[in-house]
């Protein structure tokens, strides 16, 4: 083999191996342009080398193979289950605690020194010692045939990095609760007067039921402790070391926040704040203060998810979170605005959305259902017409309920987009910075005055205001109680028959602006109340609740009275009567200006009764009356 090819081999060997390499006395060394290609190849390879076995990470445990059967004190090791640069983690069985465990043996002894070895042991036994929800619970550390071991619980489940790289990046709300468990985790470690020193994405398992598990504390020490030599062997996994770690200081509290910031980062964008492709240009990365800005990476998150985050990420220590406390309480304190959700498979999160859709679905069907049972009863009370006359079943009522919304809906309509145009507009017009300065203080004062305001007060004024529209309409509605009570004279047909239609219209315009309005005010109420961190009360809530549901009953009731009351036209002796019902051979008529009983039972074949041929409206006035009624 020619000299240079030689040359080219014992390089790779020495990439592949893990040893250094004077790569500028290399290159100098080359004796064509080819050669140095091949060089410039083989010193990426070994930068990409360099920064997975500084990462330790762990295979996933579908791709690791049972080993042979061996013990470890006393415990019987079963499988592998996880491999990185300085340890394996084996399943093993605990015959005292007569269960399966995960064992962290470290490597052979090569690496550690005997003060490595006694920091192990020592932090295990502390760790023995602490107890919580979130935090893997570790049964012992001891050393066995040169062989330094931690075992602790096994956590069945999949680690954060798993559910990145598999479901894609989580909402705010997800990472938020996952990062209120973990703070939770921390401060008990604190307590101790421990670091973690090595948080990151596969050191932290989602068990099935979706607890939140803090694991492998190899790294962790006191926090007063050197961190031994961090030019050879970073303190922790690189792309989670805060700034000063690179800077050969100690562990932090402040340093555990930042790789908690770094792992709240990762969840919501699959990505690192501080990246690059091999350990020396992420040091530098981290000298330069080259940072990219979660806000950049993911321009939808809530602003104050993003404050936590950058606050938590910040280059100065002393301008991080002081304590996991604090973090915790940040992020609980925006928790409200960003609600959290569980990061559920894909087929999960169908049935979920479906049983949503479902569960909309259903609640405007029995809305509708309700409206027509309300309008569809008012006119059977009006009529006096018993329910054997007038069969309906909850299909006839949702169909009437549907009918009877069309009029509002167009209202609505007309109503809210002119709104809707009204402030995107404002909202433009915002962007102006003369505009701006101009409605600036306006816009405090009105979010002032609203916000001294209060559900209540609106469901009184409300209340109030209903009173003053039932009774600007009572001669309408007293109209309609006098024909339920059978006091029917023509005046009172007069206010319900068509030729009074466009009061009507009135009425029902009326009463549907009403309900718009007060709609549009419980969400607008509810907004300020929410910026200004004031949660609306549940009595409030439900006053005005009760006042929009009779002002929607006062709207819905009439509805079929006064626009669905056509019915065949009879005469019956002599009398001018309606069809408004039939059973079996008997038939149910109404005769508005009958001397005698307005509602009667007769037979189809009485010789008394003869139909016209007419369809009309039961309310209409004698004819020689109605001038311009319809027929």
């Amino acid at each position: 083999m020619t000299e240079p090819g030689e040359r080219l081999l014992n390089l790779a060997k020495a990439v592949s191996d893990g040893e250094e390499v004077d790569w500028s006395r290399v290159e100098a060394d080359a004796q064509d342009e080819e050669e140095r290609e091949l060089l410039t190849l083989l010193q990426e390879i070994g930068q990409v080398a360099e920064l997975h076995r500084t990462q330790r990470r762990e295979g996933p445990p579908a791709a690791l193979s049972p080993v042979s059967p061996e013990s470890w004190g006393q415990l019987q090791i079963r499988q592998r289950i996880g491999e990185g640069a300085s340890a394996e983690v084996f399943r093993a069985r605990d015959p005292r605690l007569d269960r399966d465990v995960a064992l962290k043996l470290f490597r052979h002894g090569q690496w550690m020194s005997p003060e490595q070895r006694r920091m192990v042991l020592q932090e295990g036994k502390n760790l023995a010692r602490l107890r919580h929800e979130n935090i893997v619970a570790v049964h012992g550390a001891d050393e066995h045939e040169g062989r330094v071991g931690i075992w602790m619980d096994l956590v069945e489940g999949r680690t954060l990095s798993e559910v990145v790289r598999t479901q894609g990046v989580h909402s705010a709300g997800e990472a938020t609760q996952i990062g209120i468990e973990l703070c939770r985790a921390l401060a008990a470690v604190h307590r101790k007067n421990l670091v973690h020193a090595d948080i990151k994405g596969q050191n932290v398992k989602r068990e099935e039921g979706g607890r939140i598990v803090l694991m492998d504390f190899s790294s962790s020490r006191g926090a007063d402790d050197s961190p031994g030599n961090p030019e050879s062997d970073p303190t922790g996994t690189p792309l989670y070391m805060a700034p000063e770690l690179w800077e050969k200081n100690s562990p932090t509290v402040e340093s555990d926040i930042y790789a908690l910031g770094v792992l709240l980062y990762h969840l919501v964008t699959g990505e690192f704040p501080v990246r690059a492709p091999s350990v020396e240009l992420l040091r530098e990365a981290h000298k330069n203060r080259e940072r990219h800005l979660l806000r950049d990476e993911r321009p939808g998150l809530p602003d104050a998810f993003v404050r936590t985050v950058e606050k938590a990420l910040s280059a100065n220590p002393l301008e991080r979170f002081r304590s996991a406390g604090a973090l915790e309480e940040a992020l609980h304190a925006q928790q409200e605005l960003v609600p959290a959700k569980d990061p559920l498979t894909f087929e999960v999160r169908v049935i979920a959305r479906a049983a949503r859709i479902g569960v909309w679905m259903g609640g405007i069907f029995w809305i509708l259902v309700a409206l027509g049972f309300i309008t569809s009863t008012a006119l059977n009370v009006v009529l006096s017409r018993p329910s054997e006359y007038a069969p309906e079943s909850l299909g006839d009522w949702f169909v009437w309920g549907a009918r009877s919304l069309i009029g509002p809906v167009r209202h609505a309509v007309v109503t809210i987009i002119p709104l809707l145009g009204l402030v995107l507009l404002l909202r433009l017009a915002y962007r102006v910075e003369a505009v701006r300065r101009r409605f600036t203080g306006l816009t405090q004062w009105t979010g002032d005055a609203l916000a001294n305001l209060n559900l209540m007060h609106a469901a009184f004024l409300g209340a109030f205001a209903l009173a003053v529209l039932t009774w600007w309409h009572y001669d309408l509605i007293n109209a309609i109680y006098s024909v339920a009570d059978r006091r029917i004279d023509e005046a009172t047909l007069a206010l319900l028959s068509p030729v009074s239609e466009p009061y009507h219209v009135a009425y029902r315009e009326t009463f549907t602006l009403f309900v718009i309005a007060l709609a549009l005010a419980t969400v607008v109420l509810r907004g300020v109340l929410k910026a200004k961190k004031r949660a609306p009360r549940l009595g409030p809530a439900i006053a005005m609740g009760v006042v929009i549901a009779c002002a929607t009953v006062l709207m819905e009731f009439p509805w079929r009275i006064l626009w669905q009351a056509d019915f065949p036209q009879v005469q019956y002796a002599g009398e001018r009567c309606y069809e408004v019902g039939s059973k079996e051979d008997d038939l149910l008529l109404f005769c508005p200006l009958s001397s005698q009983s307005k509602t009667r039972i007769v037979e189809r074949g009485d010789k008394l009764l003869v139909p016209t041929g007419v369809i009309e409206s039961v309310f209409r006035l004698p004819r020689k009356e109605s001038g311009s009624d319809r027929p």
